[in-house]
């Protein structure tokens, strides 16, 4: 899920035939819900960020695999979900996912332990970490510094 501009976006999961390609959306002011676009790809254990007014849906798994793949949302134009071109170095899913500092941030996930860093403008991943040991299923945040 995200939250953006006062409205919640459900994206993807996974329902009675399978992965999920689906964007769902709650206005928290009428509390109507709307389907936006679907995604390119159906995925669930995904990772779903908001930056700079857009949603990123990254990682996850189809039925067959994790997947190393990033699509982009603009709710303001409301086309098309964007694909980028630039793939993770390790495909992921059930990670922890964070934004701050017009980067994000994918730690571990199932069998994974690297941390890689994906930068908004350049579009480009690299990894910037291990957390050692195997987490997933983990969630995450970015707290700036007092």
């Amino acid at each position: 899920m995200a939250f953006l501009s006062n409205k919640l976006y459900v994206i993807g999961g996974y329902g009675e035939e399978g992965p999920l390609a689906t964007c769902e959306r709650l206005d928290m002011k009428t509390l109507k819900w709307s389907a936006m676009k679907p995604m390119r790809k159906q995925r669930f254990n995904l990772g779903v960020t908001v930056a700079e007014g857009s949603i990123y849906a990254v990682g996850g798994r189809n039925n067959e695999e994790s997947l190393d793949s990033l699509e982009i949302f603009n709710p303001k134009t409301g086309k098309e979900w964007t694909s980028v071109s630039a793939s993770m170095q390790e495909a992921r899913n059930e990670f922890g996912i964070a934004t701050g500092d017009k980067k994000i941030y994918c730690l571990g996930g199932r069998g994974v332990t690297s941390i890689e860093e994906f930068d908004i403008a350049e579009k480009e991943w690299k990894c910037i970490g291990s957390m050692g040991d195997n987490h997933f299923c983990i969630s995450a945040v970015m707290y700036p510094p007092v």
